[in-house]
């Protein structure tokens, strides 16, 4: 029955720790059980993860095998320590992507073994720039890229696109469409934050919003209302009127100007001729005809230049005068 993982990891770092108290190489060749540790292999040992320095203090190991098991990711420090490892396998795991920082300690390594892994180019091309750039022995390894299974070595790089997906920048208001009172404001945001690219995702939403906003009460200036009059001041002939208005059409508010002017007038007004008394009539009149009234009866009487009498029923007398003339058609001579 297999050990398991952690336990074979610990007996790996007691190993180490008797194996670092030999002073030199040939004493450890010497000892066959030391010799066999120059060689190590977890094969199999459903290990899904090491943690950063398990290694360190096995100075001494040259071959490590770690394949057939479910490691999914290498953390950057896994393989501190060990300097004078040549040969590593990774084989067979579930490693879907790698840093290129993760070898930077082995400086001894020569071969490297990183066979069916789902690995994706395009997610390792720090990784595959490193094994171009570190001149192994032996280098064997494949990822996939476009659906399409290729030698890690023969994968080029620059034919990675990434794909973003568009993101949206924060709104930008616009100044609000009046100056006073109640109105709208425009917001815009872009699809810039980031832009998409590489096949990526166009923005969802809007781009383009309106929203209410208020700038406080308009100012309305005051303007008169219509003149009213009183009536005038007298009942006949020459007076006065007053005449009012008020600054209401409509009432100043919201800071607006006060009517400009004043609220009363005067204006003259006429009622028309002035009824007479019957003295100041008569007088009038007496002035007029020569005649004057019997201020008893109110009746005339004949002036002194000796007008015609009426007869006895009041209408004036036909009669021829000494010469012996017929009187007019009027019945005076």
């Amino acid at each position: 029955m297999a050990e398991s993982s952690a336990t074979r990891l610990q007996m790996l770092i007691n190993r180490a720790q008797r194996l670092n108290t030999k002073a030199t190489r040939s004493q450890v060749v010497e000892n066959q059980d030391d010799d066999d540790f120059l060689s190590e292999s977890l094969y199999g040992n459903s290990i899904t993860s090491i943690e950063e320095n398990v290694f360190v203090g096995l100075t001494s190991l040259q071959k490590l095998s770690l394949s057939g098991n479910s490691i999914t990711s290498i953390e950057p420090n896994v393989f501190e320590g060990l300097t004078s490892l040549q040969t590593l396998s990774l084989s067979g795991n579930s490693i879907t992507s790698i840093e290129e920082n993760v070898f930077e300690g082995l400086t001894s390594l020569q071969f490297l073994y990183f066979n069916n892994n789902p690995l994706v180019c395009c997610s390792v091309t720090g990784f595959v720039d490193w094994v171009n750039r570190r001149s192994l022995d032996l280098f064997e390894g494949t990822c996939t890229a476009h659906n399409k299974t290729t030698a890690i070595l023969n994968f080029n790089t620059s034919d990675c696109i990434v794909s973003v997906d568009g993101g949206w920048s924060d709104w930008e208001n616009s100044t609000c469409s009046v100056t006073c009172g109640d109105g709208t404001v425009t917001m815009i945001r872009e699809c810039n934050t980031p832009v998409p690219s590489g096949g990526g995702n166009n923005c969802s939403g809007k781009s383009i919003n309106t929203d209410s906003c208020n700038l406080g009460e308009c100012p309305v200036d005051g303007g008169w209302s219509d003149w009213e009059n009183s009536t005038c001041s007298v009942t006949c002939g020459d007076g006065t009127v007053n005449m009012n208005r008020e600054c209401n059409n409509p009432i100043p508010s919201g800071g607006g100007h006060n009517c400009s002017g004043e609220s009363i007038d005067t204006d003259n007004c006429n009622l028309g001729v002035c009824p007479e008394s019957c003295n100041t009539l008569e007088k009038e009149l007496d002035k007029k005809s020569g005649k004057r009234s019997d201020n008893k009866s109110g009746k005339w009487s004949d002036n002194k230049s000796g007008g015609k009498r009426n007869g006895k029923n009041g209408k004036k007398e036909k009669r021829q005068n000494k010469k012996g003339n017929k009187p007019n058609r009027n019945g005076w001579y």
